[in-house]
C-alpha cells in the first residue's frame, strides 16, 4: 500500500535500486557510513558540480523521478516517501540529498576553470543540468504519442510518450519528458522493465546457435512459414525463461512452458531440449508477446501504435526487429550508425537549451527535430500473415501469462506463512526440534 501511494507521488514504486531505497539500505546495513556522509548526488548531478565547481542544489527532474524521493508535482523532496523510507532518520536524509528538482532545460551556470582548461573550453561556456542514461536515450528521439521505443540490453526496456505523470498498471516507472512539453502541455515518459532480456537471449545463442548471431537472426528471421504461422503443436508452446527474478510481470526464476493449447503446464528449472528452431523462436516470440501485453495494459499504448524505435545491441539483429515488427504490427526503425543514442541525445539536449535561451518559443521538434530522424532508418515492416496470426494469438498469450503470474503469487504466500511459521516456532524454542532450523 505505501508503495503504491509512492508511485503516485515519485511517479515508481518503491524500488530496490533507486537512490531511496539504496540509502535505506545503507543506513540499516553500515551506521558509519550513513554517520559520516555528507552528501549524496546521483551521478548526473555530480558531474554538473564538477563541471561549474558549484553545488547547484538542484537535480534534472527526468533522472530525478528514479529515486522514490521527490513529490513530481512539487519538485520537492516527498516527505511522506521520507518519512516511510527513514522513520526518524527522515531529517539526516533530507540533509544529505539537499536538492530540489528542476526542468531538463536548466542552465547551471558556466564552465568552471578545471573543465575550461582541461578541454580547451572557454569562460562563457554554459553547462546545462545533467541527467540519465534512459532520459538521454530518449533525446535520441522524435518519439512521440503512439509510439514506442524498445530498447534491448542486457534488461529490456519499453518506452513511450504519455501525458500524465502517474499511473499505468504494473511496475511502470514515469519520468518527465527530457524534450520539453510535446505539444503544448507537460509531457512525460513511461517506461517498463523486463529484467531477462539480452543475457537470456545470449544464453539461448550459445546453446542453440553455437554462438552464432547470424544463425539467431536467421532463424528468428525465417518468414511467415517459419515463425509466427507455424502449429503450435510443432513449435509454438509458450516459453516464459525467467534466469533472474522478472521485475514486469513479477514472478520467480523458472522455465515456464504451455501446452499446445496455450494453457500453462509446467514450470522447469532447466530447458527441456527441443529443435533449436523452435526454442529461439519461442523464447523470442513468448517475450515480444509479454512485452505488447504489459504495455498496454500500462496505458502506453491503446493496441494500435504507429511505429516502434529499437535500440540497445539486440537492434542489429535483423531477425528480432523483423519479429517485432510482426508483433507490434507496425514498422520498426533502428539508429542509422547502429550505436547507442545516450551520447548523441544528450548532446542533442544542449543544442536545444542553448538554442531556448531567451526563446522559450524554440521547440525540440523546431531545434532538433530534423538532425534527430536523420538518425533513424526503416529496418522492417510487419508481415502481414505474421501479424494477423499474432492477433488471433493474443489472448492465449494473456492467459497463458495471467496463471503464471497467479500461481506466483499463491507460491510467495506460501512461502511467507513458512516463513512466519518458522518465526514463530523459534519464539516457542521449537524450530531446531522440528527440524525447521
Amino acid at each position: 500500500a505505501i508503495s503504491g501511494q509512492a508511485a503516485k507521488v515519485t511517479g515508481s514504486v518503491f524500488t530496490p535500486r533507486f537512490s531511496g531505497p539504496v540509502m535505506r539500505h545503507i543506513l540499516d546495513s553500515s551506521d558509519t557510513t550513513w554517520r559520516t556522509t555528507k552528501r549524496v548526488m546521483l551521478i548526473s548531478e555530480f558531474l554538473g558540480l564538477l563541471a561549474t565547481e558549484k553545488d547547484a542544489q538542484v537535480l534534472d527532474e527526468s533522472d530525478g523521478a528514479g529515486t522514490n524521493l521527490f513529490d513530481l508535482a512539487s519538485g520537492d523532496l516527498s516527505e511522506a516517501c521520507v518519512e516511510a523510507l527513514f522513520g526518524e532518520e527522515g531529517g539526516r536524509a533530507k540533509e544529505m540529498v539537499a536538492s530540489r528538482l528542476c526542468s531538463s532545460d536548466t542552465v547551471l551556470g558556466h564552465v568552471g576553470p578545471f573543465f575550461g582548461s582541461k578541454f580547451g573550453l572557454e569562460n562563457d561556456v554554459k553547462v546545462v543540468v545533467g541527467t540519465g542514461d534512459n532520459p538521454s536515450s530518449f533525446c535520441s528521439s522524435n518519439l512521440g504519442v503512439g509510439e514506442l521505443m524498445i530498447s534491448l540490453g542486457t534488461s529490456d526496456t519499453v518506452l513511450a510518450v504519455v501525458s500524465r505523470k502517474t499511473g499505468g498498471k504494473g511496475v511502470v516507472s514515469n519520468f518527465a519528458d527530457p524534450r520539453g512539453p510535446a505539444a503544448g502541455d507537460k509531457s512525460f515518459v513511461r517506461m517498463l522493465c523486463f529484467a531477462n532480456g539480452g543475457k537470456t537471449r545470449q544464453d539461448y545463442c550459445s546453446r542453440y546457435c553455437g554462438g552464432d548471431w547470424g544463425e539467431f537472426s536467421k532463424i528468428c528471421e525465417g518468414g511467415e512459414q517459419e515463425s509466427w504461422a507455424r502449429g503450435r503443436e510443432a513449435q509454438r508452446r509458450w516459453n516464459l525463461v525467467v534466469d533472474t527474478t522478472e521485475i514486469t510481470p513479477p514472478i520467480p526464476v523458472g522455465v515456464y512452458r504451455s501446452d499446445a493449447s496455450g494453457r500453462f503446464s509446467e514450470v522447469m528449472r532447466s530447458g527441456v531440449q527441443r529443435q533449436a528452431e523452435a526454442e529461439v523462436r519461442s523464447l523470442v516470440e513468448t517475450r515480444l508477446m509479454s512485452m505488447h501485453l504489459n504495455s498496454q495494459r500500462a496505458g502506453m499504448h491503446d493496441g494500435s501504435i504507429k511505429r516502434v524505435l529499437v535500440t540497445g545491441g539486440g537492434s542489429k539483429n535483423c531477425g528480432v526487429c523483423q519479429m517485432i515488427a510482426d508483433c507490434f504490427e507496425c514498422p520498426v526503425f533502428v539508429q542509422s550508425d547502429g550505436s547507442g543514442g545516450a551520447s548523441y541525445g544528450a548532446a542533442m539536449r544542449a543544442l536545444w537549451v542553448t538554442e531556448r535561451q531567451g526563446r522559450e518559443d524554440k521547440s525540440w521538434a523546431g531545434v532538433c527535430g530534423e538532425a534527430v530522424e536523420a538518425g533513424w532508418k526503416l529496418a522492417c515492416e510487419p508481415d502481414v500473415v505474421s501479424s494477423a496470426r499474432v492477433r488471433e494469438e493474443r489472448e492465449s498469450y494473456e492467459r497463458f501469462e495471467d496463471e503464471v503470474v497467479r500461481l506466483a503469487k499463491e507460491k510467495d504466500k506460501e512461502e511467507s506463512k513458512k516463513v512466519e511459521t518458522k518465526k514463530r516456532l523459534r519464539t516457542l524454542g521449537v524450530a531446531g526440534v522440528l527440524g525447521l532450523g
